[in-house]
């Protein structure tokens, strides 16, 4: 089953998703029954599961998969299960405090519930054992922390694999820890991650058993009348993670991996932001940056504190601030005991769709079914998602798109239709405005 699935009945051919895509991962498709609606669907091949198709399309026509089943099938097993809950739930989970949630948990039935930014330390620490040689470092390495950004790379610009850090996330580093901890358990990882789902199969080993989006265990609670504001405030089992709890926002991982917090460092970057990202990688793949040694990635403006299924999606601002209050209120650094033995090397592979791409001519007779057969005829005006009639054309050639997705095209037809009704009728009419002045009249009234 697809990770983002579309409702057809609830999808009005708006394009919103195309035109909030930044990877355009979107098909529109005529409906083979009626051959007059236009329905979307996510192409997998291309999506980097950011989330912005779920959370833009006004109709509520994108849902994510639901792993609710796979967490209560795990629940009613003979394994112990534990919660790997990450940190941006300080600021993401809005009950006060936001340790309700592990009282939650338990409630839920959960065996034991532990901080995920214990796997982020783990990962800082691997980091600067990698970086001690040096010498078969290529730079600038850039944090694989972000599954949306790995997926960038593996799908959109694996010309730079190599700069990827051959690191797991925190995620399946905590996993492999608790895995190493208890031994014989199931691992459900908590957040506010999409792309953590497809993460979990496609670079796990089985590490990580299902993963629930915060937005699911909210709405999965309330089904079973539990109320998540009343529940009981929980401590977390485990270890103290200490700075690695700023891991989600904005240079935390250069926090917690003691790289220091200077902004205008030229060693180090932050970038946030999926056209950030994408910009940079784009400049990367042509040979720039080379004076950088890390980059501190991650897809969501502001880190992995704005992830799409948050259930408290505030500004970057206020959230960032919710978490320093908590981490400083909290008690702050805590050293983590030495791990031995802890496999957290990762690999990459080239994952990028190769399509099919038209010649000129080809382009030429798909921008003519819409009546474009001049530069000037190609109006760029990007209603039906894609920024330019030609990149709409090649679209249709690699049958992502429709011909009659043109929105000024199907005006102009449209009109076009009216106008030969209109001519044709043997009686005569007028067409008034409000002040009964004639504006348009059919040759039967002239």
């Amino acid at each position: 089953m697809s990770l983002i699935q579309t409702m057809e009945a609830k999808c009005r051919d708006c394009y919103r998703c195309l035109r909030a895509c930044p990877v355009q991962a979107i098909r529109f498709r005529r409906d083979d029954e009626t051959g007059n609606e236009i329905h979307a669907t996510v192409l997998e091949e291309r999506c980097i599961l950011d989330g912005r198709c779920v959370l833009e399309c006004p109709q509520n026509a994108k849902r994510v998969r639901s792993d609710v089943d796979c967490v209560q099938q795990l629940l009613t097993g003979d394994k112990p299960v534990v919660a790997s809950i990450a940190p941006s739930f300080w600021a993401a989970w809005p009950t006060d405090p936001p340790s309700r949630l592990v009282g939650l948990l338990l409630q839920l039935g959960f065996d034991k519930v532990e901080e995920t930014a214990v796997g982020a330390a783990l990962v800082a620490r691997a980091h600067g054992r990698l970086h001690e040689g040096e010498s078969d470092v290529t730079r600038p390495q850039i944090t694989a922390s972000c599954p949306v950004v790995v997926s960038m790379v593996e799908k959109h610009q694996p010309e730079v694999i190599d700069h990827l850090e051959p690191l797991v996330s925190p995620m399946l580093a905590h996993a492999r820890y608790l895995r190493g901890k208890y031994g014989e358990i199931e691992v459900v990882f908590i957040g506010p991650c999409i792309a953590k789902k497809e993460e979990a199969e496609w670079k796990g080993r089985g590490d990580v058993s299902c993963v629930l989006t915060f937005r699911e265990l909210w709405d999965w609670a309330q089904d079973q009348g539990l109320d998540p504001e009343a529940a009981t405030i929980g401590e977390f089992s485990g270890s103290h993670p200490g700075a690695a709890r700023l891991y989600p926002a904005e240079g935390g991982f250069f926090r917690t991996a003691q790289l220091g917090t200077d902004m205008l460092d030229q060693r180090h970057l932050a970038v946030t932001g999926v056209e950030e990202c994408m910009s940079f990688l784009h400049h990367l793949a042509k040979g720039d940056y080379p004076q950088v040694d890390v980059v501190e990635m991650m897809a969501c403006r502001g880190g992995c504190l704005g992830g799409p299924m948050a259930v408290e999606r505030d500004d970057a601002f206020s959230q960032r601030q919710r978490l320093l209050d908590h981490y400083h209120r909290d008690g702050g650094e805590q050293e983590l005991e030495e791990v031995l033995g802890l496999d957290l090397d990762a690999r990459y592979s080239n994952r990028k769709l190769v399509e099919a791409e038209p010649n000129e001519e080809e382009v030429r007779e798909i921008l003519a079914m819409t009546g474009k057969y001049t530069v000037e005829d190609e109006y760029n005006c990007g209603a039906c998602g894609y920024d330019s009639c030609r990149e709409k054309a090649i679209a249709v050639f690699q049958e992502r798109a429709e011909v009659d997705m043109c929105i000024p095209y199907m005006r102009r037809k449209a009109e076009s239709f009216s106008n030969l009704v209109m001519s044709s009728l043997p009686s005569a009419v007028l067409i008034v405005n409000s002040k009964l002045h004639i504006v348009e009249a059919n040759p039967a009234a002239e």
